[in-house]
């Protein structure tokens, strides 16, 4: 429940608390509610890894029955995922509920003054989520009100705050950064208006998972995006290992900032992990090794992932020493 009344968990069925085993797809978590697995919609396709992770606790909804048949649903399944606890907070996961709670609890608070919300506003070939009048509306219920000043204004619902800072690392949109270019060309007409080094995770077919560390400080998405091909020259280290994992066993991790932590990076994973392949990765600098072994799957380990946020929310943008 918010300041304002408004009730994030608000619906239809009742709440229940379970624990997270493991996310079968983008649409399904799989939890223990009482002993039993269930399995419940996911309605945030966002990765989610560093708050996803076993043992973390969730709050599913049972879904209403229907009427005509007692103990069936509406839905598939039975349940449907509304929140996990990360580092003590309640995280609301039902992404398409952000417009609402902006509406109702944080445009009242920024925007006092505004005289007219208005949603889902056409602009160019996108639509915004919001456009607020501030003034007096002149011609109650038209398109257009001569003689009040206008805001547009975008919502992103974020689940992955860190160290102060909001960020979208692992899941780029290509639809947000088309609102922001729309949203940049009315600000260069005077418009008000309000509003993304790397590292790869290779699990060969071996009992170990290894982690390498590696910049591409120019064109970081292209670099990326040219070690998952699988037709390529082999050329780097690195390419010669991945041409060696099967598709589907190897995750991106992009850290981005202006400066080159290759190194720095490669040194605090290695304080984590159970090894190294001598050489690997590290001809033009001193360190012993860029390839890293983990005996366990390094995204299951809040270790690593504190490293990740670390380095991403704070080291990639100066914010300390």
């Amino acid at each position: 429940m918010t300041n304002s009344g408004y009730n994030l968990f608000d619906g239809a069925g009742d709440l229940c608390e379970a624990s997270f085993i493991e996310r079968p797809n983008r649409f399904v978590v799989r939890g223990s509610l009482e002993g039993t697995v269930v399995d419940a919609h996911c309605p945030n396709p966002g990765r989610m890894l560093e708050i996803l992770l076993p043992g973390t606790p969730l709050l599913l909804r049972r879904l209403p029955e229907k009427p005509d048949r007692p103990g069936a649903t509406k839905r598939r399944l039975d349940h449907s995922l509304v929140a996990a606890r990360h580092r003590g907070i309640l995280i609301p996961l039902a992404s398409a509920r952000a417009n609402d709670l902006a509406e109702k609890t944080v445009l009242p608070v920024l925007f006092p003054e505004a005289t007219a919300v208005r949603r889902e506003v056409t602009l160019g070939r996108s639509r915004l989520d919001f456009l607020l009048e501030f003034g007096d509306r002149v011609g109650v219920g038209a398109s257009t009100r001569p003689g009040s000043e206008q805001l547009f204004l975008e919502v992103k619902a974020c689940t992955l705050i860190e160290e102060g800072t909001a960020m979208f690392p692992d899941a780029p949109t290509l639809r947000g950064v088309k609102h922001l270019e729309e949203l940049e060309a009315l600000a260069d007409q005077g418009r008000r208006i309000g509003e993304d080094g790397s590292a790869a995770v290779a699990n060969p077919d071996i009992p170990s998972w290894y982690i390498y560390a590696g910049s591409g400080r120019k064109n970081l998405s292209a670099r990326i995006a040219r070690h998952h091909r699988r037709r390529k020259k082999l050329h780097w280290h690195i390419d010669f290992l991945l041409d060696r994992v099967p598709r589907g066993n190897v995750t991106s991790l992009p850290i981005r900032s202006r400066h080159d932590l290759e190194c720095r990076l490669a040194r605090a994973v290695a304080a984590l992990a159970a090894g190294s392949t001598p050489g690997f990765g590290c001809s033009d600098c001193s360190c012993p090794s860029h390839l890293l072994r983990f005996d366990h799957n390094p995204l299951m380990d809040r270790r690593f992932l504190d490293l990740l946020l670390h380095y991403r929310h704070t080291v990639a943008l100066d914010r300390c020493s």
